[in-house]
This record gives structure tokens, sequence and C-alpha cells, in this order.
């Protein structure tokens, strides 16, 4: 099958809701992160397109480059330099040789928001958890909110780009989200039910969900199968097993 391209007559719309994408200064600057939520909406490009943000505060431009659509970066830093009031904006940019720096696509980034995130299928939020690390709230009305503790530092940007965190507790939140989905007298033709089903079988790849007249033990196998795809896909276990054996190496 030939590689599929686009034609490069002009910039693609891309939709907002694809991507996550959040910044948090610290004592060392500022760090970004960056998801493709939706593989879909960029599979018509080339794999070597690269992905940058362009930040732009009051008439300052900074470009935070995480890499190409077929081994993109999750996180970027910018040393020494903090950032506030930024209006983000994504750039899909050729690297081909007959057109480098031709801009494919783009999209404008909402804002961050410091205590909390409402974008996107799993929202973010602060909260006083203690005894636990984190909390996972869920109702049939409203969408999943994972709460992270509020005292912990810049929170919400170390839960969206902490590896080891990431690939501990997200088999935790697809179980849950995905029984309570299976159990739900409801239904998921709408809301944020019918969300996660779409995410779930049309970005991650992942087997039709069984409906809920389907008995436990076939549900169980799908949901097994489910989180070891997504996982896999997020490729998670190398980034974590490098960040846990630095922190071995400290000691």
């Amino acid at each position: 099958m030939p590689k599929q391209t686009i034609p490069l007559t002009g910039r693609k719309n891309l939709a907002q809701s694809d991507f996550n994408f959040d910044w948090q200064n610290d004592e060392n600057g500022t760090i970004c992160i960056f998801e493709i939520l939706n593989q879909k909406a960029v599979q018509d490009f080339p794999a070597n397109s690269r992905v940058r943000v362009l930040m732009t505060e009051n008439k300052n431009v900074y470009i935070a480059d995480f890499g190409t659509l077929e081994k993109p970066n999750s996180t970027f830093s910018f040393e020494g330099v903090s950032l506030n009031d930024v209006k983000p904006e994504l750039r899909i940019v050729s690297e081909d040789v007959s057109s480098n720096g031709l801009l494919l696509g783009s999209t404008k980034l909402p804002k961050t928001n410091k205590n909390g995130d409402t974008e996107g299928i799993l929202h973010f939020q602060l909260k006083d958890t203690s005894p636990f690390l984190w909390e996972l709230s869920m109702s049939e009305n409203d969408f999943p909110v994972l709460y992270v503790n509020e005292n912990i530092e810049s929170a919400i940007t170390w839960v969206k780009s902490d590896p080891v965190f990431l690939i501990s507790v997200f088999p935790v939140v697809i179980e849950q989200v995905f029984t309570c989905i299976f159990k739900s007298d409801s239904g998921y033709e709408e809301g944020w039910m019918y969300e996660w089903v779409q995410w779930v079988e049309q970005s991650m790849g992942c087997k039709q969900f069984p409906k809920t007249s389907n008995n436990l033990n076939f549900f169980q196998e799908w949901l097994d199968d489910a989180k070891s795809t997504i996982l896999a896909k997020m490729n998670l276990l190398p980034d974590a097993i490098g960040k846990i054996d630095e922190q071995g190496e400290e000691k």
C-alpha cells in the first residue's frame, strides 16, 4: 500500500479537541507537555513532519519542538524562561526536501488552567485527597475527574507528563471508567460515555466495546485486552523504566 500524503497546496485546519497541551513554570523555567489524542487527525501527514507549538507572549515568540509525528516527544522545556499569559498554536510543519518548512496544519490551543484541566475525556482537578495521592470521581452526567492532591507542586503538569504515574494509574482509571459504562442502565449513545467508547475504539484501535447485555466474563476479557492495547500505544514503559533507573542512580 503506498504511503499516504496530503496535497501541499494549503494548510489543514485541525480540531483543538484532538490534542492535549499544557505548560507549567518551575524553578528551572517552563515545561510543556503535548499529546495527540486522535491519531486519525494527523494520519494523512508525512510521518517525518515536525510537531511544534508556537507560544506567543506580548511580542515574544517561543517555539516548543516535540519531534516528529512518527516519534513525538511528550515534553519540551524552556530553560530559564517563565511564561504566563501565553497564546499557544499547534503547527505541523513539512520536513520533506521539496517542501521544507511548509505549514501543513495548525490549530489554536487552549490556555492553561493552573487549577485544573476541563478539556478532553478525562478532567484533572486539584483537591485535598489526603491521605491519598489521587482519587477518581464519576457520575452519569459529568466527565470523569481525576483529582490530584493539591499539596503537590505543579500537580496537573506532573500527572500528565510523569510516565511512572501514568503507567501506574491509567490502567486503574481505564478499568473503573469502562466498568461504570458497562454497568450503566442509561447506555452510552451520548454524553461522556459515548465519547469514551469512541476514543477507545476509534483513537486507540481497541476491539468493539461489548454491549451491556454481554456476560461479565466477556467484558473482562475485552477490558484486559483494551488496557494492553492502550498502554502499548501510549508506549510509556521505556520512559517509566528510564526514570526509575535515574532515581535509583541518584541514590
